[in-house]
């Protein structure tokens, strides 16, 4: 019978600054309902605050113990004891952790992590992803973090494309011809992916007065204006239809098979853009830098890929996805399927 596995994703770029001492609005104390905690964190450099309540030793699911970065003893803090990390990868201003209840730990199996650079030459780690794979019960889970390309404009976005690629063939996991979409049941891909608001994308008579100007700096006080003025207005789904990331996986560009948003109204973000806002201590104002164009740069896409048979006569082995039986019969496979990951409480994976 499939186990209900309640996972919560949290992507956030930190920008070099401590977390407040109270983490209630990040994660819930002692996990709520959860079973897993992902946490995946961009520009994550900072001295640690005085009163930080940040422990200085975390349990991993191999048994080890390890020194934690801050931000991730201020997590395990918010946690309890009740919570081992199964990895916690880093690469410079990167982090990746997986949190899970300590009465999983016999369940989980083959805890791996990976990382891959995407930065200058390829090889600094100012850019690029960390990924941490297991498996629970029957089934394979992996989770990617990444801080992608930025800028805005073509050239940008295409580089961000190739950023998911080098992540995805350097992330690999098990059998080396195979990347890791191919190897692992259900992959959760979070983090900075920088992808933006291109007012060109929707209109093209807009694309048309965009490049007709001057310079880039009026093209992007333009811009600015008239996303200000539509998140202003609550317009999300006019804005929608300019991003860049929902395009280019419609384009089958990037992200295939991955889905985003769908639990939401719609099928699109209905919240503020979280790029690029200012700092504020005035909740729940948001307010934005002008020199860039106000974005949903902050992503979290999920993806299943199960291989199943028609035949649904024997349920011995099977995964339950929000109520969808997957049936896989040890016998030829005949047909193949892309599922969805579903969130929250409907989201049940296991054999």
């Amino acid at each position: 019978m499939a186990q209900t596995l309640r996972t919560m994703v949290v992507t956030w770029n930190v920008g070099n600054a401590p977390p407040p001492a109270c983490l209630d609005d990040l994660v819930p104390k002692d996990g709520g309902e959860m079973d897993l905690v992902v946490v995946g964190m961009q520009e994550c450099s900072y001295t640690a605050a005085k009163d930080s309540n940040a422990v200085d030793k975390i349990t991993l699911h191999s048994g080890k113990t390890a020194s934690p970065y801050d931000f991730i003893g201020a997590l395990q803090f918010q946690l309890g004891e009740e919570w081992e990390v199964l990895e916690n990868p880093e690469v410079m201003e990167m982090r990746l952790v997986v949190f899970a209840r300590k009465e999983l730990h016999d369940q989980i199996s083959d805890v791996q992590s990976a990382w891959e650079r995407t930065g200058i030459g390829h090889a600094l780690g100012n850019k690029g992803g960390l990924a941490v794979r297991f498996r629970f019960e029957g089934s394979t889970i992996a989770f990617v973090s990444c801080h992608l390309a930025a800028h805005e404009g073509p050239e940008h976005r295409n580089r961000r494309n190739s950023d998911c690629e080098e992540v995805l063939s350097g992330t690999s996991f098990g059998w080396e011809n195979a990347d890791m979409l191919a190897q692992t049941d259900h992959v959760i891909w979070m983090g900075d992916l920088n992808y933006r608001l291109d007012l060109g994308l929707g209109d093209p008579d807009l694309a048309a007065t965009l490049k007709a100007m001057k310079s880039k700096e009026e093209r992007a006080a333009f811009q600015f204006k008239r996303v200000k003025d539509q998140i202003d207005a609550g317009n999300f789904a006019e804005l929608w239809v300019n991003d860049e990331l929902t395009k280019e996986i419609k384009d089958g560009k990037v992200f295939h098979g991955f889905t985003e948003a769908t639990c939401m109204e719609g099928g699109m973000y209905c919240f503020h853009p979280t790029f690029k806002v200012k700092r504020t201590n005035v909740a729940p104002e948001v307010e934005y830098t002008n020199q860039r164009t106000p974005s949903w740069c902050d992503r979290v896409l999920w993806r299943s890929c199960l291989l199943y048979t028609s035949d649904a006569a024997d349920e011995e082995d099977s995964v339950d996805l929000g109520g969808r039986r997957i049936i896989k019969k040890k016998k030829k496979v005949r047909e193949h399927s892309r599922g969805i990951i579903a969130r929250g409480e409907d989201n049940k994976v296991g054999m």
